[in-house]
């Protein structure tokens, strides 16, 4: 997959002249392996790491076709910014899978042959051998396909959701802690209460338009899973996205810090401040390495090199590489104490270098983008109240 920014333009233009016109009829149709641009957008791992900007997606799409025609497209342009706030106010959520998978993992699911078979495509089950395969080959599957995989993996292989998140997690181009996370807690009935996802046979061949004929038996008695704590945690971090300071301290010397989950500083309240130094770090020089399969790692590393081509134009410097452990030696050999950055979301990447920089006791001005701003204070509830904040308030850049 070609992750850069120019690449991720050019297939937005391709989508809004195309297959954004049925979009909200075709969108649930899973037309297979090499077809997926038919019907939906794939944009998912450009706005990931906002190589494409959401505001920029909504936009190009609204010059095209009336906010009411695409209403389901916008939707799920904000699904990503909705589970993403909502986990940034429920940290717990994300600690307690982190700390779900590390136990499994002692408790050796990994070897087991039931979860060696799923992963390896060799389950009892033809189809989640296929979505197993495609996963691998292209770093991706239709959002429908990943709902009937998670399903069947849970209730039917009765394997632990969490060791398919974090499969998901691997290997998906767009992976990322929130939407996988919560998506996959969704399906297995943990997140709204009293709701679960049942993959079905008939449901399955219908939507892909009986490409995938399921002949196995998939469960229907789905035994109840037991809830993680997280209400509490919930309830009482409800500012947990408001209570940082954002804003940047203009005149004082500031090291520009570039991370993925960010990789356009250029069109953004920063592009016209001045930095001392700029700094970009990668998951390749964090242990993070060992966890994404290799496409993925290098999907990362195109995605950071045409960033630091466009810094360096825009910003007229030369872009420092570096470890996360070698961000505040940088810092203190220079006589800097202030980073300035986007703030990563709650996740594998805030792990991976903000204790680095708390340890160094040296300061990070965080910086949001307005499109956060605006919409993320309205995440803390339920989706569709979500989306009714976010109609009213509009999607302007």
């Amino acid at each position: 997959m070609d992750l850069t920014r120019e690449a991720g333009l050019k297939r937005l233009a391709e989508f809004v002249a195309g297959p954004l016109t049925n979009y909200t009829s075709c969108r649930n149709l899973d037309l297979g392996y090499g077809r997926h641009t038919e019907v939906v957008s794939k944009l998912s791992p450009y706005i990931r790491m906002r190589l494409v900007l959401e505001s920029e997606v909504i936009a190009a799409s609204l010059q095209r076709f009336p906010a009411p025609t695409i209403s389901k497209w916008i939707d799920e342009v904000i699904w990503r910014t909705y589970w993403k706030g909502w986990l940034e106010h429920s940290p717990q959520v994300w600690k307690d899978y982190v700390t779900a998978v590390a136990q499994l993992e002692q408790d050796g699911w990994r070897e087991r042959v039931n979860y060696t078979d799923a992963v390896s495509g060799k389950s009892s089950i033809a189809c989640i051998d296929d979505w197993v395969r495609e996963l691998k080959d292209t770093g991706y599957l239709h959002n429908h396909a990943r709902m009937w995989f998670a399903s069947i993996w849970i209730f039917t292989l009765q394997l632990p959701w969490e060791l398919g998140a974090d499969f998901f997690l691997r290997h998906l181009f767009d992976g990322d802690a929130a939407a996988n996370t919560l998506s996959w807690r969704w399906v297995a009935g943990l997140h709204t209460s009293g709701k679960r996802y049942v993959a079905s046979a008939s449901n399955i061949e219908r939507w892909t338009e009986g490409r995938v004929r399921v002949t196995e038996t998939l469960a229907t008695e789905l035994e109840a899973i037991q809830r993680a704590p997280r209400d509490a945690d919930h309830n009482n971090a409800s500012e947990r996205v408001s209570d940082q300071s954002f804003s940047f301290r203009s005149g004082e010397r500031q090291i520009l810090l570039i991370h993925p989950e960010d990789l356009t500083p250029e069109y953004s309240s920063l592009s016209t401040e001045a930095f001392d130094a700029v700094v970009v770090t990668d998951f390749s020089q964090t242990p993070l390495a060992n966890f994404f399969s290799d496409q993925i790692m290098r999907s990362h590393r195109q995605a950071l090199d045409d960033c630091v081509q466009r810094v360096q134009m825009h910003f007229s410097t030369q872009v420092v590489r570096l470890a996360p452990n070698e961000l505040a030696p940088f810092a203190q050999e220079r006589g800097l104490k202030s980073w300035t950055c986007f703030k990563p979301m709650v996740g594998l990447w805030q792990e991976a270098w903000l204790p680095n920089l708390g340890r160094a006791k040296q300061s990070v001005a965080f910086v949001q983008r307005e499109w956060d701003q605006r919409l993320l204070p309205f995440t803390k509830k339920g989706f569709f109240q979500f989306r009714k904040s976010a109609w009213a308030v509009g999607f302007d850049p």
